[in-house]
């Protein structure tokens, strides 16, 4: 980590779960986790959080799966823009125990409870059958 060291970083997603602990991570490493002005410093990196959702669609998760998909864009975007000088770095990570999970998972335990679970959500809702 002592590359990171007085570079300025922007992490999406470091209000809690995984972008909080890289924010918390990156900080200890001596980052600077500012919104600074990156083109007057020619240089930057950006790190955005998404999911696995950003690259591949679950029933039931339109609108989270619209989200990530945004943030991947995002990323490639503003590193197609960075002409070199501001580097972007989209992470996705599969299904990570965090808050988010944690309810799904409280909503919907498991496949003994397949019926009311899809019942509940009107839908085929992958997260019924995920949990062991």
């Amino acid at each position: 980590m002592s590359e990171i060291n007085g570079k300025v970083v922007i992490v999406t997603g470091a209000s809690s779960g995984l972008g909080k602990a890289i924010a918390h991570r990156l900080a200890k490493g001596g980052a600077k986790l500012v919104l600074p002005t990156m083109r007057e410093q020619h240089g930057g990196q950006i790190i955005n959080l998404s999911s696995v959702a950003g690259h591949k669609v679950f029933p039931a998760s339109a609108v989270y799966s619209a989200t990530k998909y945004a943030v991947k864009a995002l990323s490639e975007g503003l590193r197609q823009e960075g002409d070199g000088e501001i580097h972007s770095t989209n992470i996705s990570p599969g299904a990570v125990a965090t808050e988010l999970t944690r309810q799904a998972q409280r909503e919907c335990p498991g496949p003994l409870r397949l019926q009311q679970c899809q019942r509940r959500h009107a839908v085929r809702h992958e997260q019924c059958v995920a949990w062991p």
